[in-house]
This record gives C-alpha cells, sequence and structure tokens, in this order.
C-alpha cells in the first residue's frame, strides 16, 4: 500500500463534503481501501438531523441492494462447499416451481439477473404504494411487505421477460427466490445464515439487516427527502419480510472496511476460509454484456457477473453494486487489478447516482495517483 499524498486526501475530503451541500444530504460516509489497508475514509453530517448526531465511521446506515451482492456470496459459498451448483435448477430447490410452465431457470441465472423474472411479483397494491411520488406518508406507516411465502402465491401470474440467460434484466423477485432456495437447503433462516457464515467471520461484527439495527444507538434515522425539513422514514417502509435479502441489510465505513480489506487483501488469512481468492474472481467473470454501466457513466466494456455488475474505471476492471430506496443510498466498488476498492452511504435516497459518482470520483483520483507512482 502506498499513502496517499496531502493533496489527494484533501480533494477527496472536499468532493464529499460537496456532495453531501450540494444534495442537502443528512449524512455521508464514505472509506477507499487499497491491499487491505483504509487510504482514506470521512463521514459528513449527521446521523439523526434533530438530536443533531454526527455521523461517523461507526454510523450504521442502510445499504439497500448491495445486500444482494452479499446473497451472492452465499450462493458461492454453499457451492464451494458442495452444497449446491450454480446450474442447479430453481425447481430443484422449490418444487412450487417445478409447477409452473416456466423453462428451466438457474441458481446462476438468478445470481445474474438473467432469469427473466421481472423486478418485482405481480402484487398490485404494493406496487401502487412504491409508485406513488411522492409517498403518501399514511400509507408509507402503514406498508406491509410480502412474506416469502406470499411471494410464492404470485408466482401462478408471473410472466418471464425473455427466455432464461437470453438478456439481462434486474430482479428483486429472483434474488428473494434465490435466497429462499438457499435457506430451504440449508434449513436455516437466511440472516442467521448470513451472521454466522459471512458477516461475523469478516469482523463485520456490527453490521444485520433492519429487523436488528433499527433503532439501536448506532443506526442512522433515514430520511425521506421529498418535504422541508427531510421526515423520518416510517419503519415499515424498511422491515421488508420476504424481500429482506435483496435490500435489508445495514452497515457502516468501519465494518465495510473490513469487506473491502477482504477483497483487497490476497493474503487476508482465516478470511480467506470464507471466500477462496479464486472464487472472488470467478463471480467477476462475465455472464452477460450490458451496454453501460449500471451505475456510473464510465465508457467502456460493461456486464453482468454473479452479484457483480462490471464496469470501468481508467482502464482497469470496476467490479460493482448500488444500493438505493428513498431513504437510503449506498455504493460499493472494486478495482481487483489495483487492489482497490470503495464503499459510500447516506441517510437520504434524494441522489444515488450522485452518490455512486462520488465514490467513483474518489476511486478515481486514488487510480490516478497509483498510476503516477508507478
Amino acid at each position: 500500500m502506498t499513502p496517499l499524498d496531502d493533496d489527494t486526501l484533501s480533494a477527496m475530503d472536499a468532493l464529499l463534503e460537496d456532495m453531501r451541500l450540494a444534495d442537502d444530504l443528512p449524512g455521508i460516509s464514505a472509506i477507499i481501501v487499497q491491499a487491505g489497508q483504509p487510504l482514506w475514509h470521512s463521514s459528513s453530517g449527521f446521523a439523526d438531523l434533530e438530536a443533531e448526531t454526527p455521523a461517523i465511521a461507526h454510523t450504521l446506515y442502510g445499504i439497500g441492494s448491495v445486500t444482494k451482492l452479499f446473497t451472492a456470496f452465499m450462493l458461492i459459498q454453499l457451492r464451494d462447499a458442495g452444497q449446491l451448483g450454480l446450474e442447479d435448477q430453481l425447481s430443484d430447490h422449490l418444487p412450487e416451481i417445478a409447477e409452473l410452465d416456466f423453462p428451466p431457470i438457474t441458481l446462476k441465472h438468478l445470481a445474474s439477473h438473467t432469469s427473466g423474472l421481472p423486478i418485482m411479483p405481480p402484487m398490485d397494491k404494493l406496487a401502487e404504494v412504491m409508485a406513488e411520488f411522492p409517498p403518501d406518508m399514511e400509507k408509507l406507516r402503514t406498508v406491509a411487505f410480502p412474506t416469502i411465502e406470499e411471494i410464492l402465491d404470485t408466482l401462478p401470474r408471473v410472466e418471464l421477460l425473455f427466455e432464461p440467460g437470453s438478456a439481462v434484466e434486474y430482479s428483486n423477485l429472483g434474488v428473494a427466490l434465490l435466497a429462499h432456495a438457499m435457506e430451504r437447503h440449508t434449513d436455516q433462516a437466511y440472516t442467521t445464515h448470513m451472521q454466522e457464515n459471512l458477516l461475523r467471520p469478516l469482523g463485520m461484527m456490527h453490521s444485520g439487516f433492519s429487523e436488528s439495527v433499527m433503532g439501536t444507538s448506532a443506526a442512522a434515522t433515514c430520511y425521506l427527502p421529498f418535504s422541508t425539513p427531510p421526515q423520518p422514514t416510517p419503519p415499515a417502509m424498511k422491515m421488508i419480510a420476504g424481500f429482506t435479502p435483496t435490500g435489508a441489510m445495514w452497515s457502516s465505513v468501519d465494518d465495510m472496511q473490513e469487506f473491502l480489506s477482504f477483497l483487497t487483501d490476497s493474503d487476508a488469512g482465516a478470511r480467506t476460509s470464507v471466500l477462496s481468492r479464486k472464487s472472488l474472481l470467478e463471480m467477476l467473470e462475465v455472464v452477460a454484456p450490458l451496454s453501460a454501466s449500471r451505475y456510473v457513466e464510465t465508457g467502456g466494456a460493461a456486464g453482468v457477473g454473479i452479484g457483480w455488475f462490471l464496469s470501468e474505471i481508467q482502464g482497469h476492471r470496476l467490479a460493482e453494486h448500488g444500493g438505493a430506496d428513498p431513504s437510503t443510498a449506498a455504493y460499493v466498488a472494486w478495482v481487483p487489478a489495483l487492489d482497490l476498492a470503495g464503499f459510500i452511504a447516506t441517510n437520504s435516497g434524494k441522489n444515488p447516482g450522485g452518490v455512486a459518482e462520488t465514490l467513483y470520483a474518489l476511486l478515481d483520483l486514488a487510480v490516478e495517483e497509483m498510476a503516477e507512482a508507478t
């Protein structure tokens, strides 16, 4: 690891603060890690506006769909343990699928958003609530997300968008079914398995899911940015039941440092038992191409791997995943060739694209200085 010079560090601080001020965000935190060690981290603003609790490295943010990346890690862990295969058909694990007139959908299809399943199941009432803009606060206070059993009940009404494996379509439904298939296989709740087999072994001791994290002293208050001042998010909106494996995880800069260190340190010691370096890199193999990055206008080749979306930064492959809802925005990115990675999160969903662009710009500064040093 080569430390960044003071000018680069100052520029990074300014980028983060400018992002918060430009979008009037409550709080924001970010970190850049290289070769297992932090190069830079910073926080700005407040975890709670009313109490004026500052955002710090220990602040827990909802990371939204970045949760899906960890769900994909669970799949690869189980594959490496010989418990299931990427080419297993979903119907092998969920007999409910076998009863439908679907072509074969594999676990790999689900983890790479190439299954042909739509983004959400056909649940009109939920779709109506989530589509309202600005949202009705009373409806959000009482919104009830479906259990996995209720999601399974909708499957006879689901229509595939394309032949599995022939295209890419982001699917919360697909990832929810993948996680439930793994739950049935392990006979263990998804959240329990994740804590015991991924989060704790990586040293992510404070990360967890909405049901256990919300209301703790470290959890940021999430804000809906549709009024001035912004309103705290009703807790019901974050309790997403059957969609927990798609977006209910919370983490902090401190904990994500452990995850980024795992990604960027090929000599991660005992943590390699979580997932081998070979398997980590396998997740970056292109399953299907994309016309552009899902998150940032980067140019160059783009695609989707297992869990990761793929694009480029200064000619290097970039693995990325974002997460957002109306009260949360987060983004994680990894440059394997440089053992470089970063994470950013805020407690508002006002501008998730800008949040991703900010981390990309932070990484770009680090890549540029690293190139100049060689």
